[in-house]
């Protein structure tokens, strides 16, 4: 059913949104992964996700939850809350887990959706989970505003390795003052240059 509905999916954008996929064999087919997409539409996650044959796990704002049967396909998509209003160490601890379990999660680094796609926007929240969980992270940059038949992009980036990760924060750590500049640098640099990264 999962897969059937992904198809079905993957049809509706093409059609009216004339949505086009790069690099989509850069998805690891196993293992864990962090999957962080730039945010400029509810429709992110659903075009993003139905491309990538693996089950995806994901954060959404705890209100979604709240809804009457939206909560019940949240779930069945696999979501889980987070509340934006706080530092949610339980939405964080969940994220750890899935990902070393060896499942696939995807993240929006900005936190909330925005016209715009821009380093201060970022939080640097994304590469800290990544790190911990000892995982790549997969960068995918969408170009587009999901305007009817306008055409809409998505760059599926080669994977970040978590020994880069890694050597990123050790490098972001020594100078303290401007350390989450330089996180929210690092994965506006990978996400906007995931089609850079299909060639490179």
């Amino acid at each position: 059913m999962y897969e059937f509905c992904c198809a079905i999916v993957r049809v509706y954008y093409k059609i009216f949104f004339r949505s086009r996929i790069h690099g989509s064999e850069n998805v690891p087919e196993s293992g864990g992964l962090l999957i962080c997409v730039n945010h400029l539409s509810n429709n992110d996650a659903v075009l993003v996700g139905s491309n990538i044959k693996r089950r995806l796990r994901f954060m959404a704002k705890k209100e979604l939850f709240k809804v009457p049967l939206l909560n019940v396909v949240v779930k069945k998509l696999g979501a889980f809350p987070i509340d934006r209003s706080v530092s949610d160490i339980g939405a964080v601890r969940t994220a750890l887990s899935i990902l070393k379990s060896g499942n696939a999660m995807m993240i929006f680094p900005e936190g909330r959706r925005n016209k715009e796609f821009l380093p201060e926007k970022i939080l640097p929240g994304a590469a800290m989970i990544a790190y911990k969980s000892n995982v790549p992270i997969l960068p995918v940059y969408i170009d587009g505003k999901y305007k009817l038949f306008g055409g809409t992009d998505v760059y599926y980036g080669k994977p970040v390795s978590p020994e880069e990760i890694g050597e990123m924060l050790k490098n972001a750590a020594e100078n303290p003052g401007t350390k989450n500049q330089t996180i929210s640098n690092f994965l506006y640099g990978i996400i906007k240059g995931s089609s850079e990264r299909l060639e490179g």
